[in-house]
């Protein structure tokens, strides 16, 4: 699924957990004022979080197309997962919208620096239980 699309990955400084959470409240109109021009060029920008517990919470995806639309999605883990494995479920989830969306270029943005690095290639994926997501 990564390999479909052209796909920049940012780590997010200094995120809470809550943080995607909140910026599930924002309205159109308000996350268009946050995003850099930059952000706003060519690429649309998935926003991804999972619960830092695991199996308590939810994911939480924001995806903004270039156009300025904006979908927000939020899925309660039916399973019980690590939160590297919930942080994982939420980009998947996320990639899967963006997929359904029709967006061919995305910057993807999390506050899971394991992750983020994982994705860029500067970790390799050693748990076991996270290599299907290298897939």
């Amino acid at each position: 699924m990564l390999s479909e699309l052209d796909i920049i990955v940012k780590k997010l400084k200094a995120i809470k957990s809550q943080a995607l959470a909140e910026l599930l409240k924002y309205t159109k109109h308000d996350l268009k004022e946050i995003m850099s021009d930059e952000d706003k060029e060519d690429y649309g920008i998935l926003y991804f979080d999972g619960p830092s517990t695991g199996n308590e919470g939810s994911d939480g995806i924001v995806l903004s197309k270039n156009q300025g639309e904006i979908f927000k999605k939020v899925v309660k883990l039916a399973f019980p997962c690590t939160n590297n494995e919930a942080e994982y479920e939420a980009l998947v989830t996320g990639l899967e919208l963006a997929k359904e969306m029709k967006s061919s270029k995305l910057k993807i943005c999390g506050d899971s620096n394991l992750i983020i690095r994982q994705l860029n290639g500067d970790f390799t994926i050693k748990e076991p239980n996270l290599v299907k997501y290298q897939e």
